[in-house]
């Protein structure tokens, strides 16, 4: 009886969970569009110094490290803090927001204190509220701020009133080397069969690549280390990660 062909297409979710975190459990990172595991080794080999053009007589292999590669697609605000090492916090909607603001040389940006809502009444004006200014003619209305146009604006003070939208504020590189609990939940569909991956002990690295400007949808990659878990005992258990594959008939 010949061996059984298992071709293999994966398609499924990673889960995340922070060690001891049993209150929010494991939450989905959501779409990817590839996740790849690498383990690297170094290699000592003894060659056969007896026979002429000897090989190799014997080798050792330990492992150096053991990585997943994970293409995030979902570039929502818990993933890209994760990539970042960040903290985010809710910023709330608030109505009339007033503040000072300084008005800078022609053609230059100032950047509001908080997002504006463009769809909202935006009101700004010298100290005073003397004189009001006119979007198109002394201000252009950016995302986050105003490019400054006229003369009459250029080197004062003013006040604005806006009101911002919900937000988050990711505060990066303020959360580094945080511990999870990894699942793949997924599924060969060559051949319609469950396929999960466990693995204990993780750290996410800070991302590479955080494409602020893209031709197509953004991505996210993240390089997460498989780290060794030294309260898994037992014989012949992984102390890294262990897979579940259904049998295929």
């Amino acid at each position: 009886m010949g061996q059984r062909n298992e071709s293999f297409r994966g398609k499924g979710t990673f889960y995340l969970k922070k060690k001891g975190d049993d209150t929010n459990g494991f939450l989905p990172v959501g779409n990817a569009s590839s996740g790849d595991i690498a383990i690297s080794e170094s290699k000592i080999e003894q060659k056969d110094y007896e026979e002429m053009g000897g090989a190799v007589i014997d080798s050792i292999v330990s492992v150096d490290s053991v990585q997943l590669s994970i293409q995030v697609l979902n570039l929502n605000t818990a993933n890209i803090a994760r990539a970042i090492g960040g903290v985010a916090a809710s910023v709330a909607i608030t109505t009339s927001l007033a503040a000072a603001m300084t008005f800078t040389a022609i053609n230059s940006y100032v950047p509001f204190e908080k997002l504006p809502d463009k769809t909202a009444a935006i009101t700004l004006t010298d100290t005073g509220a003397l004189v009001t200014y006119v979007e198109g003619v002394d201000y252009e209305l950016r995302n986050g701020g105003i490019v400054i146009l006229s003369s009459a604006m250029a080197g004062t003070t003013g006040e604005i009133s806006y009101t911002s939208v919900d937000a988050d504020k990711i505060q990066a590189l303020t959360n580094i080397g945080d511990e999870y609990e990894l699942i793949y939940d997924g599924i060969n569909e060559s051949k319609k069969a469950s396929f999960m991956l466990r693995a204990h002990r993780v750290k996410i690295g800070l991302t590479q690549a955080l494409a602020l400007i893209s031709e197509d949808f953004g991505s996210l990659p993240l390089v997460v280390d498989l780290l060794k878990d030294s309260s898994i005992s037992g014989s012949g258990l992984s102390k890294y990660f262990e897979l579940d594959k259904e049998r295929v008939a």
